[in-house]
């Protein structure tokens, strides 16, 4: 399923399949699902000039800059919410770049992950991370997202530069939850609960999301407009264009 659309989005309930026959499609060289939503955070509307003025407002770093800026570019306005589906990925072999992305929710808005159950069968060290949730603010809690053991290292990437929530997510692999500019401040910023079932003995969860964390960056400043100097990944540049750069 490959969904752009903007405004109040939810898709719920749902049973989603790909099959061996569907590598190479995605932006990112195979995905089940892609969610694009390209819109307006409520914040956004009718701001007066020059709030929210870091002198009356305790707030995100960037935050104002991303209301006043990027976020008034795009008219629609809601959030997305991705709740109780169950998703499946089955790929006899990979795409070139190694860089598969199954489940991939991508919003300039709120995003609500919570109590999917994902199942991926792929090739080894094939995907980047099964799921990656992006947005404004993120709250990913309660899924069930499950791998083969050696097709990656991540089970869940999950990133917002304004508020950040992860919790209870029952995984094959280690999930990285990061707050961009805003990462591990206490008021923008929670996680905890997450169990999963492997991660390699030379190497902690947290040693991984520290890799990760500049790709995940890259999103914040392409989508965002955060000054933080970006790193390169592959399909970035199709997935903004899609978001209305």
């Amino acid at each position: 399923m490959v969904l752009l659309a903007g405004g109040f989005c939810d898709i719920s309930g749902n049973a989603l399949e790909t099959a061996a026959q569907s590598v190479g499609g995605g932006p990112f060289g195979a995905a089940t699902v892609a969610i694009v939503h390209p819109t307006r955070i409520a914040e956004a509307i009718d701001l007066p000039t020059q709030e929210p003025s870091p002198d009356r407002w305790i707030q995100p770093v960037g935050l104002q800059a991303f209301l006043s800026g990027p976020a008034q570019n795009i008219e629609a306005t809601g959030g997305v919410l991705v709740c109780d589906n169950q998703i499946s990925t089955r790929l006899a072999e990979a795409g070139s770049d190694d860089q598969l992305v199954p489940v991939l929710v991508l919003s300039r808005g709120s995003v609500t992950c919570t109590d999917n159950q994902l199942s991926a069968q792929v090739p080894n060290g094939s995907i980047f991370a099964h799921a990656m949730v992006v947005g404004a603010t993120v709250t990913a809690t309660g899924n069930r997202v499950a791998e083969t053991v050696e097709s990656t290292q991540l089970s869940i990437a999950a990133t917002a530069p304004f508020l950040t929530s992860g919790f209870d997510n029952h995984l094959t692999h280690c999930p990285v939850i990061f707050g961009c500019e805003n990462h591990e401040a206490d008021r923008y910023f929670a996680e905890g609960g997450n169990l999963n079932w492997f991660r390699l003995q030379s190497q902690r969860c947290e040693a991984l999301a520290v890799q990760t964390q500049p790709t995940l960056r890259a999103f914040c400043t392409a989508i965002f407009g955060s000054q933080q100097t970006p790193s390169p990944i592959r399909g970035l540049s199709t997935l903004t264009r899609r978001n209305g750069q």
